[in-house]
C-alpha cells in the first residue's frame, strides 16, 4: 500500500483552514483519505502520478473547479478489503447520496438506511469515515442545524460546507 500526503488551505469566508490530507492506495484505487494531526510541520510526499492526479482533484473541488471525485474509492468496488461494519458501510454509501452544497441531518440519515433510532450510531459510522471529503459526511448536521463533530474539525467542517454552498450558489 502507498501512502502520500498534501496540505491544502481552504480561504472561504470567516474561516480559513490548513490541513494535511492523507492517502492509502493500491493498483489505482483509493483505501483510505484522512486528516494527519500537527501538520504544521509537514512536507508533502507525493509517491507517483496516480497521487499526482488525486491530489489535483482535491485542489479543483477546493478552488471550486469540481464538485465530484473521478478517482476509485475502494468503498465502491473493493468493499471487502474496506474495514468496517455493515452498518457504517450502509451509512457511508448512502452519504455519497447527498448533492454538493447540501446537507441533511444524522436522523434523516438514520431514516434513509431505514434504522431511524441509529442516530448515535450513524454519528458514529460518520466520525469513522475513511474516505474524507469524497465520501461527504461534512454534509451532516445536528436536526437543528448545528455543526456537530467532525474528524477534521469544526473550522474544516464549516470551511467546507461555505465553500460548496458558495460554488452551489453561483451556478
Amino acid at each position: 500500500m502507498e501512502v502520500s500526503q498534501y496540505r491544502f488551505c481552504i480561504p472561504f469566508g470567516l474561516i480559513s483552514c490548513t490541513f494535511v490530507l492523507e492517502i492509502a492506495y493500491q493498483n489505482n484505487l483509493v483505501y483510505k483519505i484522512h486528516y494527519v494531526q500537527g501538520g504544521e510541520n509537514f512536507s508533502f510526499v507525493l509517491k507517483d502520478d496516480f497521487a499526482k492526479s488525486v491530489f489535483r482533484e482535491f485542489a479543483e473541488y477546493f478552488m471550486g473547479k469540481r464538485k465530484n471525485f473521478s478517482f476509485q474509492i475502494a468503498l465502491c468496488g473493493d468493499e471487502e478489503n474496506v474495514q468496517g461494519t455493515s452498518f457504517q458501510k450502509k451509512v457511508w454509501k448512502e452519504l455519497l447520496t447527498i448533492p454538493y452544497g447540501s446537507s441533511i441531518s444524522y436522523k434523516e440519515l438514520a431514516c434513509r438506511i431505514d434504522n431511524p433510532k441509529a442516530i448515535r450510531a450513524v454519528g458514529m459510522a460518520c466520525h469513522t469515515n475513511p474516505f474524507s471529503i469524497v465520501v461527504p459526511c461534512h454534509r451532516v448536521l445536528a436536526s437543528t442545524g448545528k455543526l456537530q463533530g467532525y474528524a477534521g474539525g469544526i473550522d474544516i467542517k464549516q470551511a467546507l460546507l461555505n465553500l460548496e454552498k458558495t460554488i452551489k450558489d453561483t451556478i
